[in-house]
């Protein structure tokens, strides 16, 4: 890979195929000196050399990070399986913490993939990293996915039930506060159906729609929102 004589470049990089996996290996990447190429492996006098370690792994990552019911302390995530992992583990910190600082909190082998993060700080932004794994092995960490907690007032929102669940695309949805509009999107984040309502509870046919996951977005009048699961029969 050479981007010669550019101002902060970019590339992607093609990883070898017969690369050794889940052990670290070396990326160095090396500046030019006047378009004069310096080799990865040459003995540099002048200009700049950074060294990286990356970790190729071969168990798969978790996908579609969709967070859900929300309160002043606590947030709900949930996940799908990137393939044939086992369990996973949760990190979170302040938004910004970074998932190798050291200054998260993690939650390890969690057995669903659906998890509530509790004890937060109201009204707070966090940033959450998900990791699958494997026998043997472990993911990358995937993220930072970002989710603010409620305040007080916005809480009362946040109560949000929805049953029977799985269901047979037929279901209900009883909420503390009312809502505004009803989204239901599909794993890959279409929105296959809006609802607009001024109540608290309301009972969706959806039996024209393929089985599987959905994902009910609910906004209420005070402009919150929240996402649900729902597993259609």
């Amino acid at each position: 890979m050479e981007k010669i004589n550019e101002i902060n470049p970019v590339s992607i990089i093609q990883i070898p195929s017969n690369i050794v996996t889940n052990t670290a290996v070396r990326l160095r990447i090396s500046s030019d000196e006047v378009g004069n190429a310096n080799g990865p492996l040459d003995d540099v006098y002048r200009g700049q050399v950074e060294d990286y370690a990356i970790i190729v792994a071969t168990c798969p990552e978790p996908s579609n990070i969709v967070f859900g019911q929300l309160t002043k302390t606590s947030i709900e995530l949930n996940w799908d399986a990137g393939g044939t992992e086992d369990s996973w583990n949760l990190r979170y910190g302040p938004q910004g913490f970074g998932v190798f600082s050291g200054l998260g909190t993690t939650i390890d082998n969690i057995f669903v993939n659906n998890f509530f993060v509790t004890g937060l700080d109201e009204l707070t932004s966090y940033d959450f990293y998900v990791q699958s794994i494997c026998t043997g092995n472990t993911s990358n960490w995937i993220g930072p996915f970002n989710e603010t907690t409620l305040n007080i007032k916005d809480n009362l929102s946040s109560n949000v039930f929805i049953y029977p669940n799985p269901n047979d695309k037929i279901f209900n949805i009883q909420c503390s506060a009312n809502m505004k509009t009803i989204e239901i999107l599909d794993v890959l984040g279409n929105s296959v159906q809006t609802i607009n309502t001024q109540s608290s509870s309301l009972k969706i046919n959806i039996e024209e729609k393929p089985s599987g996951i959905y994902f009910l977005k609910i906004y209420f009048k005070n402009d919150n929102s929240v996402i649900k699961r729902i597993i259609c029969n």
